[in-house]
């Protein structure tokens, strides 16, 4: 006897319709982890396992965790030296977490940031999991277009006093770094006003969840203000 279920008592309310069938992928598969086979180095793979699996392999069984929860400590230790290098930070191995992947990382950050009905303004086009993850945090994501050296100066300004007529103060602006700003101003994209004024807005996500100011910011400036003048760019 066969029994008749009301799925709409047992189900979470407001679910997205079901997903289509699976009919194969496309030609040209741009969705992450569909590398071309034939460019995929199978047997250098193979010798890196063996190698890993010779030197790490009794600490399998373990999941590794002789290194403690902040991830694997060699590649931690390798990082440390990388990060000042390459980037002139100063950290330790214990300043340091490995991620199982870009998503755990985003979910910490998010969980930081962000709250329900928070404003967060992005590149336009963007990782898709990054924003599927902030919606789900109840957050709007604004994308900004872009030109070659990232998120439209131009399009920003427009966006954040939009944002700003309507009552808005965005709690993050993603795509550009400090030092992105810095390299716009030296190439005379933009003023040094310009950047001060649009750094300072995203500083909010600095100066109120992070109780560190942007008095850094405000120092890089006033160095770059100096040296941008000399070159015409203030």
């Amino acid at each position: 006897m066969s029994v008749a279920i009301d799925y709409d008592t047992v189900l979470t309310p407001n679910l997205p319709g079901p997903a289509g069938r699976f009919g194969g992928f496309p030609r040209y598969n741009f969705v992450g982890g569909h590398n071309a086979p034939e460019s995929i180095p199978v047997n250098a793979f193979i010798a890196a396992v063996q190698r890993v699996l010779a030197r790490e392999g009794s600490t399998l069984a373990t999941y590794g965790l002789e290194s403690g929860p902040q991830g694997y400590r060699p590649l931690r230790e390798f990082l440390v030296e990388k990060l000042q290098r390459d980037a002139g930070v100063i950290c330790t191995p214990d300043d340091l977490l490995i991620t199982s992947g870009s998503l755990q990382g985003l979910d910490l950050v998010n969980d930081i940031l962000l709250q329900p009905g928070d404003t967060v303004v992005s590149e336009l086009f963007s990782y898709g999991g990054a924003i599927s993850r902030m919606r789900k945090k109840g957050a709007s994501v604004v994308g900004v277009p872009l030109d070659e050296h990232g998120l439209r100066m131009d399009a920003l300004d427009e966006a954040l006093a939009d944002l700003k007529a309507k009552g808005v103060t965005p709690s993050v602006v993603l795509g550009h770094s400090v030092g992105e700003f810095a390299a716009a101003v030296l190439a005379g994209i933009m003023s040094v006003s310009d950047a001060m004024r649009l750094i300072a807005t995203r500083g909010r996500l600095v100066t109120e969840k992070c109780e560190a100011g942007v008095g850094g910011m405000k120092a890089v400036f006033a160095s770059l203000a100096a040296l941008s003048g000399s070159l015409g760019h203030a």
